[in-house]
């Protein structure tokens, strides 16, 4: 189970470090600096609001409060 695990994290990894270095330079050459960081940012940012309200468990994640005294 531990190398099954190990392996799929390496894929995903792989996976889209393989893609962004194919698409950022065709998107920095054909839509400049400027517009693919505004792209690319929109993108991560809908992906991540869409994650946010389609997971209930990462809406229910909460940070400790610190009990102790210090």
């Amino acid at each position: 189970m531990l190398g099954r695990t190990a392996s799929n994290l390496y894929i995903f990894r792989g996976i889209t470090s393989a893609v962004g270095a194919i698409l950022i330079p065709f998107f920095v050459t054909n839509f400049g600096v400027k517009n693919t960081f505004l792209i690319t940012g929109l993108v991560i940012s809908t992906f991540c609001a869409v994650m946010f309200l389609a997971l209930p468990t990462l809406r229910d994640v909460r940070i400790p409060l610190d009990k102790g005294g210090g």
